[in-house]
């Protein structure tokens, strides 16, 4: 008797290219959120977002929760590279990029917005005019709602093509109000 036969062959040989292009058809797909353009930056808008939300704008124990005065000072030192941190907030540097610990070449947008109040479709952009209240919290409003001498939007304004620019999302709680911290990178 013989150990293989012509069809034996043919068969072993059907299954064996079958599952070659099965892997060549189907391998690459696996690895392309991986490999896709972007990738770098929905990781670290994604890092700088959970950053921000849970523990450099954060000065008490809760995450979300966003101490108003080093708020208004981050956004405020964020247009001064000169300028360095201050002692009692938890983020350092002089740069937008040194404070979020990314490269010096990363292109990055932070804003903090409120509600829709003027009824547009886009949040308003949260801003502060740098007074305090009777009970010592800085002032925080929408912009156009009153004068204000810092808005909390930091760093370069992004593209206008949407597809390059990936945004992450955080809901956070300023002085008890709902907002929104968006980051952006491309």
């Amino acid at each position: 008797m013989r150990a293989q036969t012509t069809l034996d062959f043919a068969i072993g040989m059907s299954v064996f290219l079958l599952t070659v292009a099965f892997v060549v058809s189907f391998l690459p797909g696996m690895f392309q959120p991986f490999e896709a353009g972007g990738g770098d930056e929905i990781v670290a808008a994604d890092r700088v977002a959970n950053q921000l939300s849970r523990s450099l704008l954060v000065r008490g124990p809760e995450p979300f929760m966003l101490d108003d005065s080093c708020t208004s000072q981050f956004f405020a030192l964020a247009g001064s590279p000169t300028e360095s941190s201050p002692p009692d907030c938890r983020f350092e540097g002089t740069t937008l990029q040194e404070r979020l610990g990314l490269a010096d070449d990363a292109d990055v947008n932070v804003q903090l917005v409120g509600e829709d109040a003027d009824g547009d479709g886009d949040p308003d952009l949260l801003c502060s005019d740098g007074d305090a209240d009777g009970d010592g919290n800085i002032v925080i409003d929408e912009e156009g709602d009153q004068s204000c001498a810092t808005t909390f939007e930091a760093g370069e304004t992004p593209p206008d093509e949407s597809g390059s620019v990936v945004v992450t999302r955080r809901v956070v709680s300023i002085q008890h109000r709902e907002a929104t911290l968006l980051v952006r990178m491309w």
